[in-house]
Order: C-alpha cells, then sequence, then structure tokens
C-alpha cells in the first residue's frame, strides 16, 4: 500500500515514476488512482526512472518544504527552495557524484539527525548530473518491495534514490532489508550496469542498527546491509560551521527565509529551523492533554515499527489511555476533531504534527483517513520516550490495524519488550490476515516459554504448576499451519523433525519445498540427507546450486571438501568467493590459508579488501593483525583512519588489545575517544574494566551513561549492581528500563525478576498471569 501527503507531490510525474495510470484531485486529499495491476514485471526494453531533467519538483523526493516568510518589497515571489549554502558533506557528496560520472558505480549515505539538510543535499548533487541520467525512486507498494522489483532492471547512467533508507533496509517484520542489501550490493559491483549512483539518507540510531555487530555467537540479522553501508557514509551535522553561517548571513540579503533563520535559529541549527522543527517541539509541548495523546500515539507506533501510514482508528482509540481521567472529563465530546485541527495544520508553511494521507488505490481494501507523523518528532519520541511501554489501550488498538505487516512488526517489539500476551494476540491477527510467517514468531515465543519452565520451574509468582507439555504441542502445531502455508523457515523445522524420526523420504520432500520456496537452506540440507546415504555426486550437485543462490555456507562446505581433497587452489577461490559475498567465517578461513602458507601480507590484504568492501569485522581483524605482529603504530593508523569515516571498531578492538597486554593508560586514551563518538559498547567495555579495578562509582557512572544511550546491556549490568547492594527498588527500575528499550537479544536482568519473563508482563509492568494460546483464540 503506498500514500501520497496532500499537497505535495508534483502528481503527473510521481503517477508516470511510479507507473500509475490517471490522476485525480478532490479537495485537499491527492488520490492516485492505478492503471494497472499492483504487480507489474519490469520491461526491460523502458529503462526505469524518469530522465534526470524532467524531474524538477524536489517535493516528489521528500525535501522538506520550507517556512515561508513575507518578501520584502520589490523582491518578487521567492524561489521554492531557499538559497542553497555549501558545506563539507556536500563537497565529500560532490565526489561521490564526480567518480559516477566518471563511470564508477558509487554509493553516498548521509547520516544526519531528522531536518539536518540530507535530503536537500541530494537534491543538490544530482543537479549536476548530465541529462544522459535517469532517477528511479522506489515507493510502492512498498519501498523495499519496489526496490526488489526493479533493481534487475537499473541500467547505467541510473541514480537509485533511497531518501530514508531504514524503509529499504530495515523494513518490520520481514527478512526483505538483507535481501535489498544484497542486490545493491551485486548492482554496486556489476560492472555491466556502470555507473549507478545510489543515493540514501539515514538516521544516525538506525546508522548503529545497521553497523553494530552482533554479539558473539548470536545471529547477525542485518550482515548485508552492514557490508552495504559501512564506508559510504557520509556524516551531516546538526549545526552550521561559523564559516557556513557567515556564507549564509551574505545570502540572506537575497532570501528572506535565511535572513530569519540566520538571526533565530538556536545554536546554528540552520536547517531545522528553516524546516520548522522548533515550531513542531513547540506546538506539541503545548498541546492540549487530549491532542498531546494523539501525537504520543503516533510517536509510539512508529519507534515500534508501523509504517508511515498511521490510520485514524488507531490514533482515536489509543489515545484516551495516554491522559489521566480528570482530562479524559475534561475533553469534549469533539475532542477528535479539536485534535486533529490542531496537529494538521501547517506550520509557517511547512508541515505540522501530522499530515494527511489518502490510500492511492481501491485495492488497499478499506477507506479510512491515514496520518504521516513528522520525521523531527518521530526521532525526537525514539530519543525521549525510548523507556516508554505504551499503555494497553495502545496494544488493543493495535489489533483492529489493517496490514499485516504492521501488525507483525508491533508483535516483535512487544516480544521484545517482555510484553507476551499483546505480542502472541499480535502475531495471530498477523496471520490471520496472511501473513503465515507470523505463526513462526509465535511458535517461537511459546517454545521459548515451554523450555523455560521445563527447565526452571514454573515462575515463583504463580502458585499452579504449568503445563509446559501444552505450550510444546501448540507451538509443533503452529509450526505445522506455517509449514503447510509454505513458510521456508518453518519447513525447515519440519523437515528436520521428519529426519529425526527417520522419515527421511519425506524429509527430503520437505527441504525439496523449501528450496522451492527460495531458501537455498534447504538445498543444504537436502545435501546433507545424501551425504548420509553415500550419494557424493548429487551431495556436490546441491551445494554448488545452493552455493549459487547465495548460501555462503554450502560454499563454505564446498571448500573445506576441496581442502580435504588436496584441491588448495580450489579451495582458496571458493573462501575468496564466500568473503567477496560478504561471509566473515570464509574471510577468516581464507586468512588462515595464507598465514598456514606463510603469506602474513596476503592475510592482512583479505582484512583490508574485505573492510573496503563494508566489513567492520574486517577492520577489526586488521588491526587486531597488525598489532598482534608488532606493528602498534600501524594498528593504530588502521584504526584511527576507520574512525575518521565514522567507523569505531577498530580503534575498540586496538582499546581491547592494549588493555589485555597491560597497557591501562593508552587503552583507556583510546575507549574515551571511542565513547566520544557515541559508541556505547565502548562505555560498557570501560566500565566492565573499572569494575574489576574496584572503582564500582566509576563503573556505574559509565553504566548509566550508556544506559541513557540506549544500551540495554549495561543497564541490566547495573541493575545487578544494584541488587548486589541491597538496593532493589532501583534495581528493579533499571532492568524495567532495559527491557523497555527492546533489545535485540535479552540483557542481564537480575535473578529475582527473571520470572517476568516467562508469561511477560502487562502493559503496566505487572507480571502476566498464565495464558495459553486457546485463551487468546477464545477471547479474540
Amino acid at each position: 500500500m503506498s500514500f501520497e501527503r496532500e499537497s505535495d507531490l508534483s502528481l503527473q510525474q510521481e503517477a508516470s515514476a511510479s507507473g500509475h495510470g490517471s490522476v485525480n484531485q478532490a479537495g485537499r486529499d491527492i488520490i492516485i488512482i492505478e492503471a494497472a495491476s499492483r504487480t507489474r514485471t519490469p520491461d526491460a526494453s523502458v529503462p526505469a526512472g524518469q530522465p534526470i531533467d524532467q524531474i524538477t519538483d524536489p517535493y516528489a523526493l521528500e525535501v522538506h518544504r520550507a517556512i515561508s516568510v513575507e518578501s520584502a518589497k520589490g523582491r518578487g515571489e521567492l524561489p521554492e527552495l531557499p538559497v542553497y549554502i555549501e558545506r563539507e558533506h556536500d563537497r565529500q557528496l560532490r565526489e561521490v557524484v564526480q567518480q559516477a560520472v566518471g563511470g564508477a558505480s558509487r554509493f553516498a549515505l548521509l547520516v544526519g539527525e531528522s531536518s539536518t539538510g540530507k535530503t536537500r543535499a541530494c537534491w543538490e548533487a544530482v543537479q549536476a548530473l548530465p541529462s544522459s541520467w535517469r532517477l528511479w525512486h522506489p515507493l510502492d507498494p512498498t519501498p523495499a518491495e519496489a526496490a526488489l522489483e526493479i533493481l534487475d532492471g537499473i541500467g547505467p547512467r541510473s541514480v537509485l534514490w533511497l531518501n530514508e533508507a531504514q524503509h529499504y533496509l530495515l523494513p518490520p517484520g520481514s527478512s526483505l532489508g538483507e535481501q535489498v542489501a544484497a542486490r545493491l550490493r551485486a548492482l554496486l559491483w556489476d560492472s555491466t550496469q556502470a555507473p549507478v549512483l545510489v543515493l540514501g539518507t539515514l538516521w544516525p540510531g538506525y546508522w548503529t542498527t545497521l553497523t553494530l555487530p552482533p554479539t558473539p555467537g548470536t545471529p547477525d540479522p542485518h550482515a548485508q546491509a552492514r557490508a552495504l553501508v559501512t564506508g559510504c557514509n557520509i556524516a551531516v551535522p546538526e549545526s552550521f560551521t561559523y564559516r557556513a553561517l557567515a556564507d549564509l548571513r551574505a545570502a540572506g540579503e537575497r532570501d528572506p527565509r535565511l535572513a530569519q533563520a540566520a538571526e533565530h535559529a538556536e545554536q546554528r541549527r540552520i536547517t531545522q529551523h528553516l524546516a520548522a522543527a522548533p515550531a513542531l517541539l513547540d506546538r506539541y509541548f503545548n498541546a492540549s492533554p487530549a491532542t498531546k495523546a494523539v501525537i504520543r500515539v503516533a510517536m509510539d507506533a512508529r519507534r515500534l515499527g508501523h509504517g508511515p501510514a498511521l490510520p485514524a482508528s488507531l490514533l482515536k482509540e489509543a489515545a484516551p489511555g495516554y491522559i489521566t481521567d480528570l482530562h479524559r472529563d475534561q475533553a469534549g465530546t469533539d475532542w477528535w476533531e479539536q485534535a486533529l485541527a490542531y496537529a494538521t495544520v501547517s506550520l509557517h508553511g511547512a508541515r505540522g504534527p501530522l499530515t494527511r494521507l489518502r490510500p492511492t488505490s481501491e485495492e488497499d481494501g478499506f477507506h479510512e483517513s491515514h496520518y504521516q507523523l513528522a520525521d523531527y518528532l518521530e526521532q525526537h519520541a525514539r530519543t525521549h520516550h525510548r523507556f516508554h511501554v505504551p499503555p494497553a489501550s495502545f496494544w488493543e488498538a493495535a489489533l483492529r490495524t489493517p496490514r499485516p505487516d504492521n501488525l507483525h512488526a508491533l508483535a516483535h517489539a512487544a516480544e521484545r519488550r517482555w510484553r507476551n500476551r499483546q505480542a502472541a494476540q499480535l502475531y495471530l491477527k498477523a496471520a490471520d490476515a496472511g501473513d503465515a510467517t507470523a505463526l513462526v514468531g509465535l511458535a517461537d515465543l511459546i517454545r521459548g516459554r515451554a523450555f523455560s519452565i521445563k527447565i526452571d520451574g514454573p515462575p515463583k509468582h504463580l502458585p499452579a504448576v504449568t503445563d509446559w507439555q501444552r505450550d510444546l504441542e501448540d507451538s509443533d502445531r503452529l509450526f505445522l499451519q506455517a509449514a503447510e502455508a509454505g513458510v521456508a523457515e518453518a519447513l525447515i523445522d519440519l523437515g528436520a523433525l521428519q529426519s529425526e524420526v527417520g522419515d527421511k523420504e519425506e524429509a527430503a520432500r520437505t527441504f525439496r519445498q523449501a528450496a522451492e520456496s527460495g531458501d537455498a537452506e534447504g538445498l543444504v540440507r537436502l545435501a546433507n540427507l545424501r551425504m548420509s546415504a553415500g550419494d557424493e555426486e548429487d551431495v556436490e550437485r546441491l551445494l554448488r546450486q545452493a552455493a549459487d543462490a547465495g548460501h555462503t555456507g554450502a560454499m563454505m562446505t564446498l571448500a573445506f571438501r576441496r581442502k580435504q581433497g588436496g584441491d588448495l587452489e580450489e579451495a582458496e577461490r571458493l573462501y575468496e568467493e564466500g568473503t567477496a559475498a560478504g561471509d566473515t567465517f570464509a574471510m577468516r578461513l581464507l586468512v588462515d590459508m595464507r598465514q598456514a602458507a606463510g603469506d602474513l601480507e596476503g592475510a592482512e590484504r583479505v582484512y583490508l579488501q574485505s573492510a573496503d568492501a563494508g566489513n567492520v569485522g574486517a577492520l577489526r581483524r586488521a588491526v587486531g593483525l597488525r598489532e598482534k605482529a608488532g606493528d602498534s603504530e600501524g594498528a593504530e593508523r588502521l584504526g584511527q583512519q576507520a574512525f575518521e569515516k565514522g567507523v569505531t571498531d577498530g580503534l575498540l578492538v586496538l582499546a581491547e588489545l592494549r588493555h589485555r597486554a597491560g597497557y591501562s593508560r593508552d587503552a583507556e586514551r583510546l575507549y574515551l575517544q571511542t565513547i566520544s563518538a557515541g559508541d556505547t559498547t565502548a562505555m560498557r567495555q570501560l566500565a566492565d574494566i573499572r569494575q574489576a579495578a574496584g572503582d564500582l562509582e566509576g563503573a556505574e557512572r559509565l553504566y548509566l551513561q550508556a544506559g541513557n544511550a540506549g544500551n540495554a546491556y549495561a543497564l541490566g549490568i547495573l541493575a545487578g549492581l544494584r541488587e548486589q547492594a541491597g538496593d532493589l527498588e532501583e534495581a528493579e527500575h533499571l532492568a524495567r528500563q532495559a527491557i523497555a528499550l527492546g533489545p535485540e537479544f535479552g540483557p542481564t536482568i537480575p535473578k529475582r525478576l527473571l520470572d517476568w519473563g516467562v508469561y511477560g508482563l502487562e502493559p503496566d509492568g505487572r507480571a502476566s498471569a498464565p495464558w495459553s494460546i486457546n485463551d487468546l483464540k477464545g477471547g479474540a
């Protein structure tokens, strides 16, 4: 489903760009009527996108509208966009664009807070491209799906416009982001499609999510995206330098909007002032309780993973839970209409807190209004409301959200915050709405609970013994339903179970079905079955087929077989292939081979080439290899080079190595430098060191600093320290904060509080009473 902002698009251009047919406008709402089917096959004879010289509407590419001011007498009409003031990031971006014009495929990702000028910088950059270039902005039916649909059709001299790249690389409730990242990496490497220029924008919080390596031994959900974006980022600062401010004042003589920003913007935050960002916060803070509640619902929905288009029913039905009984009594019967009137009014020509949207097609299956939250308020919420878990009214209203991807995303967010009953209800609704993958999420939740009860016993706050066997049966039944619906992950699990009980023939059929659904793991499992049957020829064929489909594990198995057979040259080639595909295990095995052959320079070259391709882990190992070889100066030089590009891992591993070697002062210097870039892992590690040294006060200070910056693990450790000190109230408070952050993998929580995680917590924080799948279905 795609939506358009009111009065915010050049309609005919957008209709042409997205493949839509006729365009009608009714009142203040823009409705685009589709002439063709929602599923489109790219026509190879028609290049993707529009000619660059035909794209004249910056708002169609999501450039922020600027504030309006009365132009001085005699100046005439002002241009749509304010006069542009070039800054350092523009110069960096211009270099990337020039390289693309010169024939090289390039990716530039502008990383900065909301309303700092990222999208406008990209708009200015493409103005310098020759008219032979084309631009494609994938949006419909969702950004990630549109990108996957068109990437094979991108030809040379194309710009791929990925504004708000999180919609492409971090779509909620699906693995599409990794598919998009892998396809983008292939596009950028493919010389037959060069030159291609990929331009994206991203907030720092999303950048951290994509680039933060997983905890050792845990799954890596963003391996492809991390490899894609690392080293391609260009930092966009929040404020103007004094030199840029002088240029702004000079340009203010021609553009009164700039003159007003130069005079009134706080802390040289010029672009935010031009986008009316301070006015947005003022409007939010000064709203009536009922209106503020509506905006808060929008904030919570977005930060918990709901898509940008927020149904009016969600905002209206959830809002009462955000205000007190007194405020509810004081709100008039027309509170909803008043809230919308206040929140949707424009601010000095720019958008208000909420912007009304409409579905683009009758195919969407419902006809209510939708609203989009101003991104500046969304970012404010992600920082200032990160420890808030929405009330019961939010989760109840969320159950009536029509789109299964939004239901799945909110279910995942609820589960990560230990709101397990709400998560299960949302997973069930998502499955009922057609998302069979939600059954797997629900089965995992129930199965985890069953094993917890089986191993540790029932929660101590519950008097009755719980039937964990029933949970296991429910889990198996859910996996079976998902497998019957063709969900590859469930098919793999089902095939494994069939193989365990000896039904090899049925297991082979199931694995083949998983492979046919697009999961190469099915081919690998099938190869394992053939291996146990001694069918070596079929094993080779299946592994090769899986490797060709991008399964690096199959590639590594083939390489190991070659190595065992004495074909070291072919083994090394396969390791190189896996390394180029971003597989860190392949990279390490290739380095091992080079080191075993005494080729230390070749080993380091593998790491550096992999780091250049975006593998942060490779950079860590390159620095470590240099340090262990005794070249401390070279190791630090490598780490500093990466640090200047926004990658802190090199210095972090160097700090770890020097601490272990006993160079405490040097290690602390490196930790502090890494911390200065906001690296919460460095904060936590330095806190660990101070704790081990007996400096509990210094350790707790750092744990709290990391926790306030969003590191759930640091808060969990701090909760444990407070428990040991006998401060049980503070320990519980910190544990609740850690859970509210919704970490991907659970933080360390004081043992006496772990019972919360069995049946979960209610929205108000109370431990949930026992519930089962049947209970939820009966109450639905």
